[in-house]
């Protein structure tokens, strides 16, 4: 019934195979940007990891949970930045920079130039150093975020420009075109931060392409979208109206066979009532018929006893003397 499974299982290549397929199929960039159009916003508030390290297990295992929930979120349809973050400054972040400039107690801090930019700069490297690795891990888990606000504050046009680079070359392997319009946009806004105004207009000018290319794009899925609305509403109306047509024929059909069998019915209860009156005549005229033979016979008995009777009635008249003969024969008789 179920295919053998091997007991020897490669988890960092079925790893990779997942996420290759995620590419292929560009299922990152439908999550992310499935809600693009909706009125709906969320923010996530995070607690992020802190950039002093790369992420550890448990720390992949807190970023999970954070993430079920934006997805959560995301799959009822609200618009999500997915813009996290990492914890670029603390105690820790701290440690690591004091490690690298060689800071050894309280005195090599006091001993820094306050508001000094460099030094600033030299802890953000080190965090974006860190998040760099820890957003491959946090991709690897499922997890995405957005760094591009962070690269264009880094205050250092050349180093924004070699992450932003890396963003565009990311961007255009993977196919994330919505990533490569907000690159380009960051490199035009980067060099017209250091006045090379022709290179700003190219990148913008690259932008503003691939920008009415998304809105075409978006447009045109709008009106496909659109155009499926209104084909699935005539083909709903359509099914109303079939299933309404359906509905009046199946009612006409329960009708008359409603009507018909009434009808069976009534003319069964007809022909049992004909039949029955028709039993009823003739159990009658029977009866009748043996009526009217019995009242013959009687009739008949009745007439040879009448006869009989007049019969005897003729023969004692004509065996016995009258009573007149012999009240006068007597009375004679006396007299003499």
């Amino acid at each position: 019934m179920f295919k053998p499974v091997s007991p020897k299982v490669d988890f960092p290549k079925l790893e990779k195979n997942i996420l290759e397929k995620w590419e292929k199929e560009k299922l990152v960039d439908k999550y992310l940007h499935r809600n693009d159009s909706s009125n709906k916003n969320y923010s996530f508030l995070d607690g992020p990891i802190t950039a002093n390290n790369p992420m550890g297990v448990h720390h992949a295992w807190g970023r999970t949970y954070k993430d079920l929930w934006q997805r959560f979120w995301n799959m009822r349809g609200y618009r999500q930045r997915f813009q996290n973050g990492f914890d670029c400054q603390g105690l820790w972040v701290e440690v690591e920079v004091e490690k690298e400039l060689g800071i050894r107690n309280k005195k090599d801090i006091e001993n820094l130039v306050e508001g000094n930019k460099k030094e600033s700069i030299s802890a953000l490297k080190k965090a974006l150093e860190i998040s760099e690795g820890n957003g491959h891990i946090s991709t690897q888990i499922g997890c995405y975020i957005n760094l591009a606000s962070v690269l264009l504050q880094t205050g250092d046009a050349k180093e924004g420009m070699s992450y932003l680079e890396k963003a565009i070359v990311l961007a255009q392997k993977m196919g994330y075109k919505d990533a490569l319009c907000e690159a380009y946009l960051g490199m035009s806004e980067l060099y017209t931060s250091v006045s090379d105004y022709r290179s700003a207009f190219l990148y913008h000018k690259k932008y503003s392409l691939l920008k009415d290319t998304l809105l075409n794009e978006e447009n045109n899925k709008q009106i496909v979208e659109l155009q499926t609305l209104y084909e699935t509403e005539i083909k709903d109306k359509e099914l109303i109206k079939k299933d309404a047509e359906i509905s009046i024929q199946t009612a006409g059909a329960k009708r008359k066979l409603f009507q018909r069998n009434i009808f069976i019915v009534c003319f069964a209860l007809m022909i049992g009532l004909a039949l029955f009156i028709y039993r009823s005549y003739r159990l009658k005229k029977l009866a009748n018929s043996k009526l009217h033979k019995q009242k013959e016979l009687i009739e008949e008995k009745q007439k040879e006893i009448l006869d009989s009777i007049y019969y005897a009635s003729r023969i004692q008249r004509a065996l016995i003397t009258s009573e007149k003969y012999i009240h006068r024969n007597l009375s004679r008789l006396i007299k003499n």
